[in-house]
């Protein structure tokens, strides 16, 4: 029996961490798109993701610059400020 519940436990934790890279991939992509200036997904660093009802903010951070992000609706967009 307790074989089954840690085994249920960390099937539970790999799908959540499995859903937050997928997450992150797609505020990488959406920060890409909306900064511009030729950065690609993978080069953007994403941290204090924020979830308020329908609205997302978080930090997108490339190599040489840190923004402030946001999206009221996804399928709106995002706005990315320096």
């Amino acid at each position: 029996m307790k074989r089954h519940l840690f085994t249920a436990a960390l099937l539970g934790i790999s799908v959540a961490f499995g859903c937050t890279s997928a997450a992150t991939r797609n505020l990488q992509k959406q920060s890409a798109e909306a900064i511009g200036v030729g950065w690609a997904p993978n080069q953007i660093k994403v941290s204090d993701v924020i979830r308020n009802g329908t609205s997302l903010s978080w930090t997108a951070e490339t190599p040489s610059s840190k923004y402030s992000c946001s999206s009221d609706d996804p399928s709106r967009g995002v706005v990315c400020t320096k």
